[in-house]
């Protein structure tokens, strides 16, 4: 799941939308058009549909919907639906157990860079005000909001930069090889354009041709934001062999979805047996004990 926007399903309305995200890939001067279904599980009701900005709130792949639909002219894109009987800002009807489709034209602007947008199709229910309108149109807001993400590239040359980085891949000098090592790593995205980079943890000893690979989570990284990277969205863990010992190369290696290196970076840590080393201590240290004092109680008896 690339970005997260609660909810997917509006519960007190009982509304659904499909897709629940799409990614767009768009030259200047062209345009889409992408389908949305619309369900509705609740009660026969009035809806209404906006166009609202999105932003990447932290690094586990939340974000944040602006409350206020969307300025056009903050963006590089022109939006409409291009239904025949239907408009942005406009409230329409949908009955009880019904679905709708809602026909999104998106065509990019003129531009010589490349650069992303990141929206939201904002679906609404809504009940006529009870009081005299004190705006226009005359309605009034009453249950939660469903949502579906737009996350769209306007590219003039197809090129996308990239510019990541690892911003944190803290790992121990030291671990017990008989515990599992849960390992935490982020990556930065200082370019303007979202990226999917493939992540892959390889464990290995120097000098050894056998190793073990934890492939991460191809998580969505959008413009300007930093990512946790995941494994089935939670941090990825290693569990050595009991056995292992000595140091060992923790290398990530982070590629493109064409398998063309990013960047890798490489930590070493000792594995070794702590728990086992110190239980054969104690035991050591216990029979040395029952063996001198056997011994002087040997020599007591004589």
């Amino acid at each position: 799941m690339p970005y997260a926007v609660t909810p997917v399903v509006a519960q007190s309305a009982s509304l659904a939308i499909s897709p629940p995200v799409i990614e767009v890939l768009l030259a200047p001067n062209k345009k889409i058009v992408h389908a949305f279904k619309l369900t509705n599980q609740g009660e026969s009701s009035d809806f209404v549909a906006n166009i609202h900005t999105l932003t990447p709130s932290d690094s586990n792949g939340h974000s944040i919907i602006d409350p206020t639909p969307l300025d056009p002219s903050t963006i590089p894109l022109t939006i409409s639906l291009a239904n025949a009987d239907r408009e942005l800002g406009q409230p329409f009807h949908l009955n009880s157990n019904d679905s709708t489709q809602l026909v999104l034209e998106i065509e990019g602007a003129n531009t010589d860079i490349t650069i992303d947008s990141y929206l939201a199709l904002v679906i609404t229910p809504i009940i006529p005000s009870s009081q005299p309108p004190k705006t226009d149109p005359p309605w009034t807001d009453t249950f939660p909001s469903i949502s579906a993400l737009i996350l769209t590239t306007l590219s003039p040359d197809g090129i996308i930069p990239i510019n990541l980085k690892v911003t944190d891949f803290n790992l121990p000098s030291i671990h017990d090889s008989s515990t599992p090592l849960t390992i935490s790593t982020k990556l930065t995205n200082s370019s303007n354009i979202m990226l999917r980079p493939q992540s892959t943890l390889i464990i290995s000893k120097p000098q050894q041709s056998n190793s073990d690979e934890i492939t991460l989570d191809p998580n969505l990284i959008l413009a300007n934001s930093s990512r946790t990277l995941t494994v089935d969205s939670s941090s990825p863990i290693y569990h050595p062999k009991w056995y292992y010992i000595g140091p060992y190369e923790f290398t990530l290696k982070i590629t493109t979805e064409g398998n063309s290196q990013i960047t890798s970076v490489t930590k070493t840590v000792w594995l070794l047996p702590i728990r086992i080393l110190i239980t054969l201590a104690l035991l050591a240290l216990i029979t040395i004990y029952l063996l001198l004092l056997t011994k002087k109680h040997q020599q007591h008896t004589n």
